[in-house]
């Protein structure tokens, strides 16, 4: 899937409301540049269509993204499975609703379900190629718990509620299952 960048406005992140600080994982996080997003809730794994409360969900914490770092231009890197495509694309709609920048959206086979790939190399390759942007990545639960286990693949993420964002600076809580 691929969208049609817009052009960057430039402002600043809102200071006012720092709710989301996430001191528990964050150093798992290289620098402040990116996020890690699980996936919305699907009522059908075979057509990836989101729930209606878990497509909320995901308005909202696109919101909350934005309040959280302001209206800089995004670039989005999801799963090619369906519910991640389609988390992708409610998450574009609602930063073209608010007038946030969406540089690219990229399907990335290295962040499909299972594939143990959310590390810090590929992530630092992915953002040294759109610098200036603050990038999103949206994947899998199993993934997200490797890569906030140090790699590790035993310890459960009992925040990694579908839509959570996880990112160094904040933690933006989705829905529970």
């Amino acid at each position: 899937m691929h969208f049609e960048p817009q052009h960057s406005v430039g402002n600043e992140p809102k200071q006012s409301n720092m709710r989301f600080q996430n001191q528990k994982y964050q150093a798992f996080f290289i620098n402040g540049g990116y996020a890690v997003m699980r996936h919305a809730r699907v009522v059908s794994e075979t057509t990836g269509d989101i729930a209606d409360d878990s497509a909320d969900m995901c308005r909202q914490v696109t919101r909350d993204l934005i309040e959280a770092i302001g209206n800089r231009p995004i670039v989005i890197h999801h799963s090619p499975l369906a519910r991640a495509v389609n988390t992708a694309r409610l998450v574009h709609d609602e930063l073209q609703t608010l007038g946030v920048p969406v540089n690219k959206v990229l399907a990335e086979e290295w962040l499909r379900s299972d594939s143990f790939r959310l590390m810090n190399e590929n992530i630092t390759a992915v953002c040294e190629m759109t610098p200036g942007c603050f990038t999103l990545f949206i994947t899998h639960y199993p993934d997200i718990k490797s890569f906030l286990n140090g790699n590790k693949r035993g310890v459960d993420i009992p925040e990694a509620y579908n839509c959570t964002i996880f990112a160094r600076d904040f933690l933006i809580p989705g829905k529970r299952d």
